[in-house]
């Protein structure tokens, strides 16, 4: 399977791109292997672009504090994203991205890839814009208006 067939038909983030949108994505990707444990994202660095897991697993750890240990709060598999706000706009890792198993794969999709396809389709735009938005959490989203 080629990077752009994986990510038109295993990724669900990404369903509904087109083939031709796919290989475009998937001509700019670059791909990454990491050992079980090794850090793929440290906390508070830029994000380059949509991350995707290809194979093998990746967790999330944050520290509530300087003085407490790393805590696990997510686990991401096979045709999983992280990173997914960087296509929009620079952003930065909100927490360190962990392989959580031997060969982990993890496709780097870089941003500036969506933009030439955001130009040419406004709808694909609107629709990624709003899946990252309903990925957010409680703390991402404004207050309801009074």
């Amino acid at each position: 399977m080629t990077i752009a067939e994986f990510l038109e038909n295993r990724v669900a983030f990404l369903n509904g791109i087109t083939p031709e949108q796919a290989r475009v994505l998937g001509r700019a990707t670059n791909q990454r292997v990491y050992s079980q444990g090794e850090t793929v994202v440290l906390k508070g660095t830029r994000l380059e672009g949509l991350h995707v897991v290809a194979a093998g697993q990746v967790c999330a750890y944050l520290r509530p504090d300087k003085d407490k240990e790393w805590i696990k709060v997510a686990e991401l598999g096979a045709g999983q994203v992280f990173g997914e706000g960087a296509i929009l706009s620079p952003e930065t890792a909100a927490s360190t991205i962990k392989s959580g198993s031997a060969d982990t794969v993890v496709f780097v999709v870089p941003s500036s890839s969506f933009q030439a396809l955001f130009e040419a389709d406004p709808a694909l735009q609107e629709r990624i814009s709003a899946l990252i938005e309903s990925r957010r959490g409680p703390a991402h989203k404004p207050p309801p208006s009074p």
